[in-house]
């Protein structure tokens, strides 16, 4: 199973849930779910606008988890 890692990334480089919105573009509450974790279906392109905000890869955000 796979999980985000938005917020513990986010965090790290110091930032929040609205600055990652501004320089993501995308939605507020799009964020806010990556941020916690609450999304349903992860596929590639998923995590790649908070990535790229972050200047990371979206294989960064990612976390195997097991079930």
């Amino acid at each position: 199973m796979l999980r985000l890692r938005v917020r513990t990334v986010a965090e790290a480089k110091g930032y929040t849930i609205r600055r990652l919105q501004e320089e993501s573009g995308v939605s507020y509450d799009t964020v806010l779910k990556y941020w916690h974790n609450q999304v349903r279906r992860i596929d590639t392109a998923t995590p790649a606008p908070p990535a790229k905000a972050l200047q990371t890869t979206s294989i960064d955000l990612l976390e195997e988890v097991p079930e």
